[in-house]
C-alpha cells in the first residue's frame, strides 16, 4: 500500500496512461518506456476486447505499475513488465480485476526487484 501511495503522489509524473473503453472487439495496446515511472490505468466493459500492456524501463526508472479492470466475456489481457540495463532493483506491480466468464490473463514480470501481482476473479457461487 505504501508503494502505491508513494507512486500515485510522487512529484514527477513521467509516463501515465488512463483509458476507459466501453464496447466490443476493441484492441488496446500500450507500450511504455520511461526514465522515472510507468503507470497505466485501464477500464474496459464489453466483449472480445484485447488489451496488451508492455512496460519497459531503463536504469533510472523506479516502478512499472498497471491497474486493470475488465468487465465482460471473452477478453484477453497481456501484461509485460521489465527493466533493461538494470543497475538497481526496481518494482513491478500489476493489479487486475476481471469479472464475467471466458477471459484470459497473462502477466510477465522480469528482471530483479520487487514483483507484485494482485488478481481478482469473480467468486464462484455454489448452490
Amino acid at each position: 500500500i505504501n508503494k502505491v501511495a508513494s507512486f500515485t503522489n510522487r512529484s514527477s509524473s513521467d509516463s501515465q496512461v488512463y483509458i476507459e473503453q466501453i464496447g466490443n472487439d476493441n484492441i488496446i495496446t500500450i507500450n511504455q518506456t520511461g526514465t522515472k515511472n510507468n503507470y497505466s490505468n485501464i477500464y474496459t466493459n464489453g466483449l472480445s476486447n484485447n488489451i496488451s500492456i508492455s512496460q519497459n524501463s531503463n536504469n533510472n526508472t523506479q516502478t512499472n505499475f498497471s491497474d486493470v479492470y475488465v468487465n465482460g466475456n471473452y477478453n484477453t489481457v497481456d501484461i509485460s513488465q521489465s527493466v533493461s540495463n538494470e543497475s538497481a532493483s526496481f518494482g513491478k506491480g500489476a493489479f487486475v480485476n476481471i469479472t464475467d466468464n471466458n477471459n484470459n490473463l497473462s502477466i510477465s514480470q522480469n528482471n530483479d526487484g520487487n514483483h507484485y501481482a494482485n488478481v481478482l476473479f469473480p467468486e464462484v457461487i455454489k448452490q
